[in-house]
């Protein structure tokens, strides 16, 4: 597990400026007033037989490449695939993200 952590680390470290760069910049250019820290919910899919400790190793590097204000963050929530594509709360997201794109 520790070898994962140091790979994952190292990818979000070696990516960290130009991904989140992108990520704040394309936030910033579609909502200008936004307050990423605060404002924004980072919601990370994770394979189902993902353990508490793998999930607490990806939250350390999220919180590490800056995209959390901090490691118990809630504005960082993980989910299976399966389970976020039958939320009602990711519907609800991905719907109203829809209808502000679609002109």
């Amino acid at each position: 597990m520790i070898y994962f952590k140091k790979i994952f680390l190292f990818f979000v470290l070696i990516k960290k400026n130009f991904l989140i760069q992108t990520i704040k910049d394309t936030i910033n250019t579609r909502w200008p007033n936004i307050k990423f820290l605060e404002q924004v919910l980072i919601i990370l899919t994770v394979p189902a037989e993902f353990t508490d400790s793998a999930k607490a190793i990806m939250r350390d590097c999220v919180f590490q490449a800056g995209l959390i204000a901090t490691k118990s963050s809630e504005k960082l929530q993980f989910s299976t695939e399966r389970k976020l594509l039958l939320s009602k709360k990711f519907i609800r997201i991905r719907d109203d993200f829809i209808s502000k794109i679609v002109y």
